[in-house]
């Protein structure tokens, strides 16, 4: 039998490694901004949030940052085949999962993508995507997984390892019993200030005084 499968609109995620991984004062900027006052770490759904919400736009991290617009830009250019530097990262955090722990299901709202950067390992914390499709029907018998009928995709860093996805697409990080832990920054990203985007008929300004 002649048959052709087309995969109609997939869910893009794209993985960049840094060729360049944290310098010591990068990286020991990250650990003390975790470490060194406990009052800057929120405990809430079982992780831990840095109270700075724009970590990114500390001098110590500009190189992280440039990095990760970068990365955006090319998710733009190459996933959306749009101008490369249609999005700006706005908000930006220090996000640590321990032992035990875990992310509980969430999407990003009002944001276009978003970014996860490992610093370290995740091996035992893996990044857990879930399908936004729904499936009508449970099958008696599945004999493999695949893209058309898993309900969930995880992803594993080795660290030093850029993270990019649709900000719709609801995640979680899986709960282990590990003796480890993840470190990462994430941030969103959101269309650039005081600039016209859509066609003629529904043109939308993004109007941000300063």
């Amino acid at each position: 039998m002649n048959s052709q499968t087309i995969a109609i609109f997939p869910t893009p995620l794209m993985v960049i490694d840094n060729p360049n991984p944290l310098s010591m004062t990068e990286y020991n900027f990250i650990k003390e901004h975790e470490n060194k006052n406990k009052e800057l770490m929120n405990v809430g759904s079982l992780n831990e949030i840095s109270k700075s919400s724009y970590i990114l736009d500390s001098p110590e991290l500009a190189n992280l940052k440039e990095f990760c617009q970068q990365g955006v830009n090319k998710f733009t250019s190459e996933i959306y085949s749009a101008t490369e530097d249609e999005l700006n990262i706005t908000i930006s955090w220090i996000n640590i999962v321990r032992s035990g722990r875990a992310v509980f299901p969430h999407k990003h709202k009002n944001a276009v993508l978003s970014g996860v950067y490992y610093y370290e390992s995740t091996e035992d914390f893996p990044l857990a995507f879930e399908t936004p499709l729904e499936n009508n029907v449970d099958y008696s018998v599945v004999n493999d997984y695949n893209p058309f009928n898993s309900e969930e995709y995880t992803v594993s860093s080795p660290g030093n390892q850029l993270i990019l996805f649709p900000s719709w697409l609801r995640h979680r990080v899986i709960n282990t019993t590990s003796s480890t832990r993840s470190g990462s920054v994430a941030f969103n990203t959101f269309l650039k200030p005081n600039k016209d985007y859509g066609f003629h008929y529904n043109k939308t300004l993004v109007n941000i005084k300063e």
